[in-house]
């Protein structure tokens, strides 16, 4: 496509111009602007890239659909120093420069984009700006409690003298405890937080995760210090790499170290100080670059400033700097403008004005006017740790996208205690088959590495260990879809890996039925074959033997699922019952058969054992024809297409009609039996009352002579319980009761009480089908005997 008349196919005559400052800038097609992009006649695209300061800079090139080159070249068109992929096919491209050979302010650069396509490629770029010194200003509120911002403490992320973003660390902390500094104790690369409790002397420390507002965890300092000492800043005195911690006695002017190991307080150390109590340490850092800490102190009462240079624990001389009016305090230092050297923070804590020295180390320089703040802002500290430089994201949120992986991308990064977890994220068009090799010395011993699925959590497959340096994945077939790659670290120190993220893509899978019939046979147990013109009894469940033919066609499978469904219409639907294949009594999801090993076009033949439920089931409605759908894959775990890339999930079922009978059952229950009188003599006549009613799924009639009645018995029994010494006493025929259906036993039934008895307590017993002719449920019988009580004299 046309470069929208912008001029940008040579290095020397590019009009397209980046100003990298800070952070990421991105340039991509837009309504207004197509112009991003290689094609015939358009072989590169150039871009004039200059940085506001001495800065790293990671470049990343995102092709779409199509290979294109990416590199940064210095003002002779020569790469610059650094690490650059050269991905195939449409995969991500990225440039770092040398940490060790930052660009400069001043110098041009250029980013080149090309390809030699004969059909256009859009593309977006991504250009990341670090600066190689930070000075980024570290706020707590002391309001008085109550106050909606009291103990609020945050973080003002500059370039320069400019704000670029502000973010709040944690939940605010009530002000009797002072942010007494910001400085790396435990080694990770990221500045931690030294707390110190004003009234009872508590001291803690956050330790902060890579962003500096998250806490990683809390590190508790096992000693009180009196409230008139006060932490007057943190430098490396013991020279041990840890940061020891300088405390200066307010009532005394006293100054002495705790010598750390980490966040554990090895020795106390003397050092030397100014005893006149007009002059406070205000802050502490190497100030003339000899690697030492040195102190930066005030006169509180004259407003002078002096720098002390120390040699470890021990003076050496004395620099003097300008004074400063008394409202002001020097707040903490760090490289501003990116020249190597400490620049002075100062703070205005009446007016609420703030303002920079720039240093040429120990000389000052000039001054610069920063924003106002609320005097109630105290500025607690400065940060000064340059953040890693970083290819993938940290979190499934940041992900580095390498694009769609059909190819094998190449890419370099370090992960360790500030950056515990890397995240590469690609997408498949097409079922593949993925590799992962990552390299790096100790790498297994220290790091996980897993593909997640796209909701970023479920594990899909994980590296193992290939020796003490490598971890490898291979031949993990995945379906289309999104995924991540999480490279976690459990390591104290930085690894250095590189890793390949590979994708061979698989032909589509369809699986279903072959044309040619017969697809299903079913048979008895004995061997011998029936078909739907045989009916088989379900009176008690009908075990019996399904050969079944399948087929599928694309990359060959490893293993897929068959299920079977009983089915009234042959439709596969949620009213279908999923026959029991495990016998554990239920049929779910654990109810399949598993075929293995079998071949893409070829005609797979298998035997299943199933089960129909008897005729107890509630599943039966009638007799008849059912169906025993075949379903292939009946949870959907592979993503199926046709050769055309299509969806194919629509013929993965298969219904093989069965004829079924005794399905459907009667079941009677008496219903309200009641023996009017409570007691009578011997000879008398006896009103009953009551109704029958049919739970079952079957008229009453289902196995007998359409229409026929059934009989209801009345006997005089001692007990409550049914049986053949009781005294019958009548019948009557009650009408064909169909399911569900309830009838009286009308309203002159009445009984005679013999005159042969003993007088006492006696039971009338209502029993429903007393000879059993009704083929009931099972059960059915058991449930078709009701009694009330009568005494007799």
């Amino acid at each position: 496509m046309a470069d929208n008349n912008i001029f940008d196919n040579s290095l020397t005559g590019t009009q397209r111009l980046i100003q990298a400052t800070a952070g990421i800038l991105t340039f991509s097609n837009s309504p207004t602007d197509n112009s991003f992009s290689i094609g015939p006649g358009d072989s590169d695209d150039y871009y004039r890239l200059t940085v506001s300061r001495s800065s790293n800079v990671i470049v990343k090139l995102y092709p779409d659909g199509g290979n294109l080159n990416l590199a940064v070249l210095d003002a002779t068109g020569n790469p610059v120093p650094g690490l650059a992929t050269n991905n195939p096919s449409a995969l991500t491209d990225v440039v770092v420069t040398d940490a060790a050979s930052p660009l400069q302010a001043g110098e041009t650069y250029y980013i080149r984009v090309s390809g030699n396509s004969t059909t256009e490629i859009n593309y977006t770029l991504s250009v990341e700006t670090t600066p190689v010194t930070r000075a980024d200003i570290l706020w707590r509120n002391i309001s008085p409690p109550g106050s909606p911002v009291s103990g609020v403490n945050g973080i003002w992320r500059m370039n320069g003298t400019t704000l670029v973003s502000a973010e709040v660390i944690g939940s605010p902390v009530d002000p009797v405890w002072r942010l007494a500094a910001a400085a790396d104790f435990d080694g990770d690369g990221v500045e931690d937080y030294f707390w110190q409790e004003t009234n009872t002397g508590g001291l803690g420390i956050w330790l902060m995760d890579g962003t500096g507002t998250v806490i990683k965890s809390v590190a508790g300092i096992p000693f009180i210090v009196p409230g008139e000492w006060y932490i007057a800043g943190v430098g490396d005195f013991g020279g041990n790499s840890s940061l020891d911690i300088v405390w200066r006695n307010s009532n005394t002017g006293f100054t002495g170290v705790w010598i750390m190991n980490g966040t554990s307080l090895a020795a106390i150390a003397e050092i030397d100080y100014l005893d006149n109590l007009a002059w406070v340490i205000e802050d502490v850092a190497d100030y003339n670059g000899d690697s030492k800490p040195d102190f930066f102190y005030r006169n509180l009462v004259t407003g002078q400033n002096v720098l002390w240079m120390m040699n470890g624990t021990q003076f050496e001389s004395a620099i003097s700097l300008p004074t400063v009016a008394l409202d002001w305090r020097m707040e903490g230092s760090g490289d501003v403008d990116g020249d190597g050297d400490a620049d002075f923070f100062w703070r205005n804590y009446a007016s609420g004005e703030n303002g920079v020295w720039f240093m040429n180390r120990t000389e000052f320089i000039q001054p610069a006017s920063t924003s106002f703040v609320d005097p109630s802002w105290t500025i607690a500290g400065i940060l000064k740790k340059v953040p890693p430089i970083d290819i993938a994201g940290n979190a499934i949120g940041s992900a580095f996208y390498i694009g769609k992986l059909d190819n094998t991308a190449t890419y370099q990064d370090t992960i360790g205690p500030a950056d515990t977890q890397d995240f590469y994220a690609f997408n498949l068009a097409i079922g593949s088959k993925v590799g992962i090799t990552a390299r790096g010395i100790g790498l297994s011993a220290a790091t996980e590495i897993d593909i997640l699925a796209a909701d970023g959590s479920t594990i899909v497959g994980s590296t193992t260990a290939n020796g003490a340096d490598e971890e490898r994945l291979s031949n993990l077939i995945l379906n289309p879809g999104n995924y991540f790659v999480r490279v976690r670290s459990f390591s104290s120190t930085n690894i250095r890996y590189t890793i390949d993220i590979a994708a061979e893509e698989q032909l589509p899978v369809n699986l279903l039925f072959p044309t040619t019939p017969p697809i299903t046979t079913f048979k008895n147990l004995n061997g011998s074959t029936f078909t739907s013109a045989t009916d088989v009894s379900v009176v008690n469940p009908f075990t019996f033997d399904l050969e079944y033919k399948v087929t599928y066609t694309g990359r060959p499978l490893n293993e897929f699922k068959v299920g079977f469904f009983l089915s009234k219409n042959g439709i596969l639907d949620a009213s279908d019952l999923r026959l029991d294949l495990n016998n554990d009594g239920q049929g779910n999801a654990n109810d399949f058969a598993l075929i293995t090993g079998a071949q893409p076009n070829t005609e797979i033949t298998r035997t299943q054992r199933l089960t129909l439920p008897s005729k107890d089931s509630p599943f039966w409605i009638d007799e008849g024809l059912y169906n025993i759908i075949i379903v292939l894959d009946p949870d959907n775990e592979i993503l199926e297409q046709n050769q055309t890339g299509n969806p194919a999930e629509n013929d993965n079922t298969f219904a093989a009609q069965i004829r079924v009978r005794d399905a459907r059952r009667p079941d009677l229950i008496p219903q309200n039996f009641d023996v009017t009188q409570s007691t009578v003599s011997r000879g008398s006549i006896v009103n009953l009352t009551g109704a029958v009613q049919n739970i079952g799924t079957a008229a009453s009639d289902t196995l007998l002579q359409a229409g026929a009645p059934f009989p209801v018995s009345f006997y005089l029994s001692t007990d409550q319980q049914f049986s053949r010494n009781d005294r019958f006493l009548r019948t009557i025929q009650i009408s064909t009761l169909a399911a569900g259906a309830q009838t009286s036993i009308g309203s002159a039934v009445t009984v005679t009480i013999p005159t042969n008895i003993s007088p006492g307590q006696y039971f009338i017993l209502m029993v429903i089908d007393p000879d059993r002719n009704l083929e009931e449920l099972t059960g059915g019988e058991l449930n078709n005997v009701a009694f009330d009580t009568i005494t007799i004299t």
